[in-house]
Formats: structure tokens, sequence, C-alpha cells
């Protein structure tokens, strides 16, 4: 009984780490990978695909949350 236990937390500390591994691969920044800088991009889509430009963007329909100015539209 004590070598399945042994045996499951082995197992289960192996898969997790698998995890863990993979989701540095999904990163945006080399940093991140290391446990620095942005661990995934902020913003929606819409405004991702202006090039880092979205903080700019204000609009009376929807709130850009990366620009604290836009709250006011």
């Amino acid at each position: 009984m004590n070598n399945r236990k042994v045996l499951l937390l082995t197992l289960a500390l192996w898969t997790f780490s698998f995890v863990s591994f993979s989701q540095s691969l999904t990163t945006n920044s080399p940093y991140s990978r290391y446990g620095l800088g942005e661990i995934r991009t902020q913003g929606y889509a819409n405004t991702k695909a202006m090039g880092g430009i979205s903080q700019g963007i204000r609009q009376g329909t929807w709130i850009n949350y990366l620009n604290p100015a836009s709250y006011t539209s």
C-alpha cells in the first residue's frame, strides 16, 4: 500500500510539472518563461490587432481597461 501511494504521488508530481512547463511555452515574452515580465498580453482582440496603440482608443460602447481615462466614456 505504501509503494502505491509513493508511485501515485510521483506520477502526480511528474504530470503537474509538464502542465506548468507547457504554460510557459505559450507566453508572449521571453522573460515570462523565467517568471519576469508579463505572463500574458492584456487587452481585447479588437485592441490587440492595432499593434500596441490600444491605450489611446476611447469609445462609448465599450471600456478599454488599459486606458483609465476611458472609464468616463
